[in-house]
């Protein structure tokens, strides 16, 4: 089991993470919406992943400046935090027009936009890291879909980015994940030992 307090900025970093929608100051309406108030605070594992496997070759931990997707983003508000607290180049897309309209008027408008997880509108080898939560592995899209996102994550990776997939149940592993990429790390993470729950992380590689 992969355990967020391994090491001390992975604790740190978790730490931070508890914390993070109150530091954001997002207000009561944002706050009672569907998901955000259960599922942001999850985000931690996504974010030590980033942490411990982006430029792994070159042993740099920083997310400052990294190029970072994320995607299946609801209102962006991993996109937003990793923006302000750790200046990352992020950004958050989703489907949804509502949801997508919901985070730029409570976050602001440079965070997330609306767009089609299967079609990216991001040039080839722009990005450092994609991000795709509660999504691949999940039954939000069909097989051939859940193909495309990766296909396209791939697309949009730097050679030796990083595609940090991970579920609330264990990520299925599609056929798609051995072309062209390398995987670096696949377990459940434990995100409250008290609680017993967690999710299952998925880490690949652009080859």
């Amino acid at each position: 089991m992969f355990k967020l307090s391994e090491h001390a900025e992975d604790e740190r970093l978790t730490n931070l993470w508890k914390n993070v929608r109150k530091e954001m100051g997002l207000s009561e309406a944002l706050s009672k919406t569907h998901y955000t108030a259960r599922y942001l605070p999850s985000y931690a594992p996504e974010l030590v992943a980033l942490r411990r496997f982006l430029d792994a070759r070159n042993q740099k931990s920083s997310l400052k400046g990294k190029r970072i997707l994320h995607v299946g983003a609801g209102y962006g508000e991993f996109a937003y935090a990793l923006r302000k607290f750790f200046k990352a180049d992020a950004l958050g897309v989703d489907y949804s027009d509502k949801n997508v309209d919901t985070g730029k008027r409570f976050l602001g408008p440079d965070h997330v936009r609306c767009g089609n997880v299967t079609h990216l509108m991001e040039p080839d080898e722009s990005r450092d890291a994609v991000v795709s939560d509660n999504f691949v592995g999940v039954d939000y899209l069909k097989p051939e879909e859940e193909e495309r996102v990766i296909t396209e994550a791939r697309r949009v990776l730097k050679p030796g980015g990083i595609f940090v997939v991970s579920s609330p149940i264990e990520v299925e592993y599609h056929p798609a994940f051995d072309r062209g990429w390398e995987k670096v790390f696949h377990s459940g993470v434990s995100i409250d030992e008290r609680s017993g729950t967690f999710k299952d992380l998925l880490v690949l590689r652009k080859k």
